[in-house]
């Protein structure tokens, strides 16, 4: 049985990736994200999604070998969308993902693109570049590692209060993608 990344070889080098992540008020946050020597900041996501706990998801489902991951930064009405799909692999044979950012607009109608995966949607891309699956999972633990010995877990709820919940840290989910990267990936 072919797997999906026989079909796609000879990706691009991986590049450099780096996020930083900023509670700044009572339900806001900032996201910066840097691929190779390009940046691109997300000022201001609002707590309708959750963005941290979204990006600790889907840097599990990556490490865990995941194709297909898109994330919603939203700060009502406007909308960013960070895509992750397969590249093919590299000459080390390591998995290599397309990251793209886009521009959602204040496309929230119903019958707009915005709720397709975010690899569908129609805008430019404000960011794209190629990173290995492995520098996906691991720029998001380092994030969220430092986002935890930042943030007290009393700061954390009160500042986030993700959709009015109050959420907690995504302690579980970085436990789990620590726990999937102690793990080396198979390689022939």
């Amino acid at each position: 049985m072919a797997r999906l990344y026989d079909h796609l070889t000879n990706a691009p080098e991986g590049e450099p990736l780096n996020f930083s992540f900023e509670l700044y008020e009572a339900g806001w946050a900032s996201l910066e994200i840097a691929i190779g020597d390009r940046t691109f900041v997300i000022p201001a996501f609002g707590s309708t999604t959750d963005g941290l706990g979204d990006l600790v998801r889907a840097g599990l489902q990556i490490a865990t070998g995941a194709s297909h991951v898109g994330m919603i930064f939203d700060e009502e009405p406007q909308r960013w969308g960070l895509a992750v799909e397969p590249a093919g692999l590299s000459r080390n044979n390591e998995r290599t993902a397309r990251l793209t950012l886009r521009d959602g607009g204040t496309a929230l109608r119903a019958d707009g693109w915005s709720n397709r995966p975010v690899w569908q949607w129609t805008a430019q891309p404000v960011l794209e570049g190629y990173v290995t699956t492995d520098a996906f999972a691991n720029a998001v633990r380092t994030v969220v590692a430092l986002a935890r010995r930042r943030y007290s877990d009393a700061v954390y709820r009160e500042r986030w209060g993700y959709a009015g919940s109050r959420e907690g840290f995504p302690l579980r989910g970085l436990q789990a993608m620590e726990a999937a990267l102690a793990v080396p990936e198979y390689r022939e």
